[in-house]
């Protein structure tokens, strides 16, 4: 699961690029989809990892013993205690594939024209204020994230644990 995190992601946007002709796939969101899921996965995987080996067993074992099936245990239970691994997971999955240029490079196509390019575009040919705009809504946005997770699960609740 971790091997995206290995290859450059030029090379894994190449690869599947190729992967993608030879499967005759000509859906170019279909193909992005796919990609950013396998490069962000392991940031998911990671992080989610990472709470589930802090999550409390022993309330899932009571929770059983008290009569509570396999679903509900795992959505009253297990969830929450993972929540921030999952949100963490998130915003991360979210970030990195927001900015994946290489990606986005080889596998859109003319009608499906994602941000990176857009911003790679309008930067190599004429210089317009609203790349500037755009990062500086980017920086902005990530920045809120990042502040919101602090509010939400923070390190001063991880270490009141």
């Amino acid at each position: 699961m971790l091997s995206p995190l290995i290859f450059p992601v030029l090379i894994t946007g190449l690869a599947l690029l190729r992967l993608f002709s030879l499967w005759g796939s000509r859906d170019a969101v279909v193909n992005l989809l796919i990609a950013h899921v396998l490069v962000t996965a392991p940031y998911v995987v990671r992080t989610v990892a990472a709470s589930l080996a802090l999550a409390d067993r022993t309330l899932e074992e009571a929770a059983r013993t008290l009569g509570a099936n396999h679903w509900r245990v795992f959505w009253r239970i297990t969830v929450p205690q993972i929540m921030p691994g999952l949100i963490a997971g998130a915003v991360f999955a979210f970030l990195i594939s927001f900015d994946n240029f290489p990606i986005s490079l080889w596998l859109a196509d003319a009608p499906h024209f994602p941000l990176p390019l857009l911003v790679y575009s309008r930067v190599e040919s004429v210089f317009e204020p609203s790349v500037a705009a755009m990062s500086t809504l980017m920086i902005a946005i990530a920045l809120g994230l990042v502040l919101i997770l602090e509010r939400v699960a923070g390190l001063r609740r991880a270490i009141a644990m």
